[in-house]
């Protein structure tokens, strides 16, 4: 029987680990063609190998995705290879800011944490448009430090929370919602099982789906 996804391409980026890699083999599963997006050409590879013995097509590229550059580069190699893009996922962070206390946060770690998060987001979102736009869909991981803060980092302070929120909003929901996507809560059907690895993952949280 034919998958949910049968035929649909996908794009994801941080598909190495985490989120990312869970969904793009849960999308595999579905019958969507993967491209896996990420800092590591290696666990691209191996989950490619992986997706492939499921039945669907993968293609890893190795992206800086705080490079604008790369980025389009990524969209248009994805696009040549596969003709068409259905879904993209914004999955990727920089993870120098997890775990670590205050005074160790330098200005570079906010900078890699704002180009690899929301700025990456919405400059995958721009360069996929063209192929999205009339049907695609779109999904937005975030923080869910907005709704829980975590105990470590800036996130245990409310300024700093109110600042992520406003930078999300005006970087990734606004621009969406000029582009003519609408916000869209998941639904447990069509979005399955979406984290392979065992973390502690709550669907109403840091998660926006944009659709048109």
């Amino acid at each position: 029987m034919a998958g949910l996804l049968e035929d649909r391409v996908a794009l994801i980026t941080g598909a190495s680990q985490g989120s990312g890699r869970g969904g793009a083999l849960e999308f595999a599963r579905e019958g969507a063609s993967c491209i896996l997006v990420g800092r590591r050409l290696e666990p691209l590879e191996r989950l490619a190998h992986e997706i492939e013995t499921l039945g669907a097509r993968a293609l890893p590229l190795r992206v800086d995705v705080s490079s604008v550059a790369e980025i389009k580069a990524c969209v248009a190699t994805a696009a040549a290879a596969f003709g068409r893009l259905d879904i993209l996922v914004n999955a990727a962070q920089s993870p120098s800011m997890r775990r670590a206390p205050i005074l160790e946060v330098s200005p570079e770690d906010m900078q890699a944490l704002w180009q690899t998060g929301p700025v990456a987001s919405l400059e995958f979102m721009r360069a996929c448009h063209p192929y999205l736009k009339g049907g695609g869909s779109i999904i937005n991981f975030g923080s869910g430090a907005q709704v829980a803060p975590a105990w470590y980092g800036f996130f245990v302070f409310f300024p700093g929370i109110l600042l992520w929120s406003s930078i999300t909003y005006l970087l990734i929901e606004r621009p969406a919602q000029t582009l003519g996507w609408k916000k869209q809560q998941p639904e447990p059907r069509t979005l399955p099982r979406i984290v392979e690895e065992p973390t502690p993952v709550r669907r109403d949280r840091g998660v926006l789906v944009a659709h048109r």
